[in-house]
């Protein structure tokens, strides 16, 4: 009776522990100027991870026409070092000659500090003990994005 017991408290911790991984969420928005993919990893209603592979179309934007490929690569950078440099994110960009421009953000939000990124703008609340992942999505939808398999 005991092994059978043991066996069935054991068949439903390994079920939990199976429950409670990490789990992928997928969002994507296109619009006239942008296509965005979004990837939200979480961990219950824990976010740990996002990651956002953004194309932008400037080539009808005024300003930027005025701009040399150089000027706004710099321009760019300088932003997004500001924005982006802090441990627990890693970003890539390139802007091209036809005047798009591709990001790449991911946020190990297990590794970041909230008080920087909140400095940064990048979440509201310094004082979070983690990410919301619920509200992350709903403010995502909201934003334009529709939610993908």
């Amino acid at each position: 009776m005991k092994k059978i017991y043991l066996g069935l408290v054991l068949l439903i911790a390994f079920s939990l522990t199976a429950c409670l991984g990490s789990k992928e969420y997928n969002y994507y928005l296109k619009n006239s100027t942008t296509e965005s993919k979004v990837v939200l990893t979480a961990k219950g209603n824990k976010l740990v991870k996002y990651t956002a592979d953004t194309t932008i179309d400037y080539s009808k934007n005024a300003t930027v026409a005025k701009l040399t490929k150089e000027q706004v690569t710099a321009s760019l950078k300088r932003a997004f070092d500001r924005t982006y440099n802090i441990n627990g994110v890693k970003y890539s960009f390139e802007y091209t000659d036809s005047k798009l421009l591709k990001l790449k953000i991911e946020i190990d939000y297990t590794k970041a500090n909230f008080r920087e990124l909140a400095s940064r703008g990048l979440i509201d609340r310094g004082d979070a003990k983690y990410i919301d992942f619920k509200a992350t999505e709903k403010n995502i939808l909201q934003s334009g994005y529709k939610r993908v398999k």
